[in-house]
């Protein structure tokens, strides 16, 4: 079973990755504003590890460290889950058998809990380098409570961290990657096109299946 130091260890190599073949692609940081995007447990891992890196820039001025959290413009988290005791004991609630715990060497959860670990000062203190953060969570959320999101708002606001908080009425979990870009709906991009190209409007998407259909799907969809 993969870990979650494993997980950030991948995430810490690609974002180093494109920070190193960015021009590759036409662009650089200078002149091209980039955006960290994760939903779910994408956010968490992208929210633990932004936290992790602004602490480690803060002891490391000599600039070793191969990627920045300067480098994006902004984080955007997505029904992300910021407290994971709170997650596991949801997830018990609903009748879940608990895995989360697995995800670590030692069973240690408030280590990759963002909004625990602005609690500590060497978070707190070096939050001060961490990009705007946007988080977005559906008010119709049955697997990840949107407290999550109001909670971690609360503890980025508390270490001066510029953000905003979106609830949508009626949202699921699983509506922004799947029943909402299927119908037309695209949430993550309303989301981030607004910080990295805000003189550009998105077209209404086409509607790519029946809404009979997405309404069943959405009924029956687990998430």
């Amino acid at each position: 079973m993969v870990t979650m130091p494993e997980m950030l260890d991948d995430l810490d190599l690609a974002l180093a990755w494109i920070k190193d073949n960015l021009a590759s692609y036409g662009a650089t940081l200078d002149d091209s504003p980039v955006a960290l995007v994760g939903p779910s447990a994408g956010a968490q891992l992208a929210a633990t590890l932004l936290l992790r890196q602004c602490q480690r820039e803060a002891l490391d001025l000599e600039g070793s460290l191969s990627w920045s959290p300067s480098m994006f413009k902004v984080f955007v988290g997505v029904s992300g889950v910021y407290d994971l005791p709170m997650e596991a004991e949801h997830l018990e609630t609903i009748g879940i058998v608990p895995f989360l715990s697995h995800l670590s060497v030692d069973g240690d959860l408030t280590s990759f809990s963002p909004s625990l670990m602005l609690q500590e000062e060497i978070y707190s203190k070096a939050a001060g380098r961490h990009p705007a953060v946007h988080l977005f969570h559906g008010q119709a959320d049955t697997s990840v409570p949107l407290e999550m999101s109001t909670s971690f708002a609360r503890a980025l606001r508390k270490a001066n961290v510029p953000v905003e908080v979106f609830l949508q009425k009626g949202a699921t979990h699983s509506e922004p990657v799947v029943e909402g870009p299927l119908a037309g709906d695209d949430i993550q991009a309303q989301l981030i096109l607004p910080y990295l190209l805000p003189d550009v409007r998105l077209p209404r998407a086409p509607c790519f299946m029946p809404r009979s259909v997405l309404a069943i799907a959405k009924w029956v969809m687990p998430f």
